[in-house]
């Protein structure tokens, strides 16, 4: 005699789908005016360009004009006495030197499901969830391989204070405010050595100074335990884009969403690696 197995199929729960942490660097770049629009439709168009095709910047990237910093070798005091002649001083300098080309990232993500109309809606809405939850990941560790490797030598610092204080001496002698990058790991020991300050206008998080955290999901393995200062970080990045295909030799629908990003900074003002990150 067969015994025949009943399953019970229990009733499905679809999650609302979750938003972006509020201090990574996409959230930080929004808040603050970081991210360049997309060029004006009028001249997309006559360009014969659409929003489907590549981005212009894909190709060789973002080159930062350094406008702001790196000047400090062109400038300076007079000290000679008025009418001297022939001067001791000469007013000159060396101009900036310009970084190297900000490469773009494309962020992906894959699905595939069986041919039915349901399978299809739910391949396409899994794609664009995780696409959006994973791009900022992906884009914050690229950046932080780009910012250690402008770096160089990381100076040492014992306990995440001191860290806080090498980097904001650095930003302090720009006359600007910056931009602390870390690791969410590092949020706690900055938070109790009294160094995250929410703004309540803006919902950023700052030091007590006014320079802006951007506690990165990326730098958590990207930056590890360095904190690194930059001036403001602007890009460019283009919808997020979902196409899809039948595999018919597998009688699978298939889903890849796509997004492109091209991050950079006029500088790479300090940083610190810290070597007991629990010692505030």
């Amino acid at each position: 005699m067969t015994q025949s197995l009943i399953t019970s199929v229990g009733v499905e729960l679809w999650p609302p789908a979750v938003e972006l942490r509020p201090h990574g660097l996409m959230a930080v770049m929004s808040a603050t005016g970081g991210w360049f629009p997309p060029p004006d439709p009028a001249l997309a168009e006559s360009q014969n360009l659409t929003r489907d095709d590549p981005a212009r910047w894909l190709t060789g990237g973002m080159h930062v004009r350094t406008f702001n910093y790196g000047f400090l070798d062109s400038t300076g005091i007079w000290t000679d006495p008025w009418c001297l002649y022939p001067p001791t001083q000469v007013k000159g300098g060396t101009r900036p030197v310009l970084p190297n080309n900000f490469e773009p990232v494309t962020a992906w993500a894959f699905d595939y499901c069986d041919l039915t109309d349901y399978s299809h809606d739910e391949v396409n809405r899994n794609v664009r969830q995780w696409l959006k939850l994973q791009a900022p990941l992906t884009v914050e560790t690229s950046l932080a391989t780009r910012m250690l490797t402008d770096v160089g030598t990381l100076p040492a610092a014992t306990s995440v204070l001191e860290a806080i204080g090498a980097v904001e001496g650095a930003l302090g002698a720009t006359n600007t405010v910056g931009y602390i990058h870390a690791s969410p790991a590092l949020a706690a020991a900055a938070s109790t050595a009294g160094s995250i300050c929410p703004d309540p206008d803006d919902g950023l998080l700052k030091t007590r100074l006014g320079n802006i955290w951007v506690f990165g999901g990326g730098y958590f393995t990207g930056l590890g335990n360095t904190l690194v200062a930059t001036s403001q970080p602007y890009g460019w990045m283009n919808d997020p884009q979902v196409r899809t295909t039948i595999e018919q030799e597998y009688n699978q629908y298939v889903a890849v969403a796509e997004q492109s990003f091209v991050i950079g900074y006029e500088s790479l003002v300090g940083a610190a690696v810290v070597s007991t990150p629990m010692t505030f």
